[in-house]
């Protein structure tokens, strides 16, 4: 996990309107808890023209306007999981301090405000498939003026860049980042330049960027380059945010009639029915001969796998069958001690979750606190601490508490 710093201090300018990202790069899932409402600042009690704080869950970014000086502080709370299982917790706090003294000119009163953005919006998302180059280039511009009293010449705009995938010193393909291939800048930060300025980013992204990640076998991950373009006005700089949310995914499942086919070249595929292999099941197209969730890994020459996107499918003539039940499948099942076994889910409902494994006696044996993002889910639990014998396995359903048996060798 990216190291945080925990209290950072912000000077902003009273009347101007706050978009922070709190810099929160924590993989594979990101999970906020916002705070009550009674506790939210700037309140419309202390000014009716402001705006109270709110935070963008799904992004970590808190945002207000406020016309109150003073200070401020935010604390946000993230939770990390590695494949549905809570590994780590932090704490940051954002000190912010609101002066009203930053005007460009006082006849009549203006403000200074922070550079514009041009694509506009500050958070974006794209989707690529593993294999696809990335390219993103946008331009910031600010053409106030600093006050006369210092020097009344034109602001420079500076922009910094932020994250795990970018290159040593903004310019290597090769090293400095999470998984190679990295991303590049074609100015490397920070950079800076009077009045307006572009930085362009190019990001070669291969099989290593989907698949597997820290053990855990995935369909699509997720990766964010912040960029931060301050101004230089004086006593407090205009602060501008984008971010960029890239997901690399693997290879896409898709129908042709009453089968099932996947496109990508230069890959080994192997099919799976509710995550157990399909013997001989090793076509680009497929077709299905019983109910359930198909799924593809497919594998490079350098040994390299990916997963696809799962597909429910119910057969025709079998509409019978209730295909909306909870259930999930465990291999290998027998498994191996101080080894992982693989829970594939399926329609089990959203949101925090908790597996336990019991024992024969019926003792608790471990239990794994997870966040299901979706209803179609792949997990991987780490179990080298349990000895041999036969486990039970629960968890929460649609309907109540589902169950499995597992037998470790």
């Amino acid at each position: 996990m990216q190291r945080l710093t925990p209290i950072l201090i912000l000077l902003l300018i009273v009347g101007e309107s706050l978009w922070m990202e709190t810099g929160f790069r924590v993989l594979p899932t990101l999970i906020l808890r916002d705070i009550p409402s009674s506790l939210l600042y700037p309140a419309l009690t202390q000014n009716p023209g402001n705006i109270p704080a709110t935070l963008d869950t799904s992004q970590g970014i808190f945002s207000f306007l406020s016309y109150t000086q003073g200070a401020f502080a935010t604390v946000t709370k993230v939770s990390s999981y590695k494949c549905g299982q809570l590994v780590s917790e932090i704490f940051r706090e954002v000190q912010i301090y609101l002066l009203s003294n930053c005007l460009v000119s006082t006849t009549p009163d203006v403000y200074n405000t922070s550079p514009d953005m041009t694509p506009a919006p500050p958070v974006e998302t794209f989707t690529l498939l593993a294999g696809d180059t990335f390219f993103y280039s946008f331009t910031a511009s600010d053409f106030e003026l600093l006050p006369v009293a210092a020097g009344g010449t034109p602001q420079v705009i500076t922009v910094e860049a932020m994250g795990m995938e970018l290159g040593l010193g903004d310019t290597s393909y090769t090293t400095g980042c999470l998984v190679p291939p990295c991303a590049v800048l074609s100015n490397p930060t920070p950079f800076s330049s009077p009045q307006q300025l572009t930085e362009s980013l190019t990001w070669p992204t291969s099989c290593a960027h989907a698949g597997f990640y820290n053990g855990c076998l995935q369909y699509q991950r997720n990766f964010q380059f912040i960029f931060r373009m301050d101004d230089n006005f004086c006593p407090a700089h205009g602060i501008s945010i984008k971010s960029l949310n890239v997901f690399v995914t693997g290879p896409e499942v898709y129908a042709v009639g009453n089968s099932l086919a996947v496109s990508y070249p230069g890959v080994s595929i192997q099919w799976y029915l509710n995550g157990v292999p399909i013997p001989g099941a090793t076509d680009t197209i497929y077709t299905p001969l019983q109910n359930g969730i198909y799924t593809v890994v497919a594998t490079t020459s350098s040994g390299c796998s990916m997963l696809s996107n799962p597909v429910n499918r119910v057969l025709s003539g079998q509409q019978e069958i209730v295909s909306n039940e909870s259930s999930f499948t465990i291999f290998p099942n027998p498994g191996m001690t101080n080894g992982v076994v693989n829970v594939m889910l399926r329609n089990v409902p959203t949101g925090s979750n908790l597996i336990r494994i019991y024992d024969v006696t019926g003792r608790l044996a471990k239990q794994f606190p997870i966040v299901i993002n979706n209803e179609n889910e792949h997990l991987m639990l780490q179990l080298d601490d349990l000895k041999k014998g036969i486990y039970n396995i629960s968890i929460n359903g649609k309907a109540g508490m589902l169950e499995q048996n597992l037998m470790l060798n």
